[in-house]
């Protein structure tokens, strides 16, 4: 980040918070991980449910949980993880909507030294995109085989 940026960030901190713990640590503006572009848009649902609530209510400034929830449900938007659309009978994200991979750990063997250490990479071996799953490469078993184990 630039410095500019970094001043807007520290200037909207609470004060009584120890700033060294957030934005001093050098992994604090590396990517960010896995989930949180889940939990952005999470913030964000309810951010526009609160939005829609206020233009759309009499109380421009207060509201219930009851009714937050309620438009939280109606909400529908493009955010960081893809389409999101919520399903209004459970409250939870459409699958359909959602973006879900089925990672298997396989041994890196440039990384690995052989009879001393083994070391893993990530592969995806399906992704779940716009409600179909894809096959990106086969998923190893600890036997390290693609056979899948009886017991399964």
């Amino acid at each position: 980040g630039n410095a500019d940026d970094m001043s807007f960030f520290e200037a909207h901190l609470p004060q009584e918070l120890d700033r060294t713990q957030i934005i001093s640590q050098e992994s604090f503006l590396e990517t960010p991980g896995l989930v949180a572009p889940f939990l952005y848009d999470a913030v964000v649902a309810l951010g526009l449910g609160a939005c829609n609530l206020t233009m759309s209510s009499e109380k421009n400034e207060y509201f219930t949980g009851e009714e937050l929830y309620s438009t939280f449900l109606n909400t529908s938007f493009v955010g960081a993880s893809g389409s999101i659309i919520i399903n209004p009978s459970t409250g939870t994200r459409n699958p359909q909507s959602a973006l879900f991979a089925m990672t298997n750990a396989v041994e890196d063997a440039d990384a690995s030294v052989a009879g001393v250490s083994v070391q893993f990479k990530e592969a995806d071996s399906e992704i779940y995109n716009s409600g179909k799953w894809e096959s990106r490469s086969p998923f190893i078993f600890n036997d390290g085989t693609s056979d899948i184990p009886s017991d399964l």
